[in-house]
């Protein structure tokens, strides 16, 4: 293999895996999204919490996995 054919095929991995990427943060989104639905659901509709859903144990545990820094309160 010589220098030029080593660059395309680094070249398409780095495509190959940069799709990969883009698929997964989209499947890492759609997730969270499930799981805010899902605690809102289990909450029932009377039930409002007094710290915002994104503070939550489970949320805290989907933000360490994915690798995102927990959000700061506001107040």
């Amino acid at each position: 293999m010589n220098k030029q054919e080593i660059a395309a095929s680094l070249r398409q991995e780095v495509g190959e895996l940069e799709q990969s990427i883009k698929k997964l943060q989209t499947r890492c989104e759609r997730l969270k999204r499930f799981v805010l639905d899902l605690e809102a659901e289990i909450a029932g509709p009377q039930s409002q919490p007094s710290h915002p859903i994104a503070e939550s144990k489970f949320q805290k545990v989907i933000d360490h996995v994915f690798g995102e820094k927990p959000k700061t309160k506001k107040r």
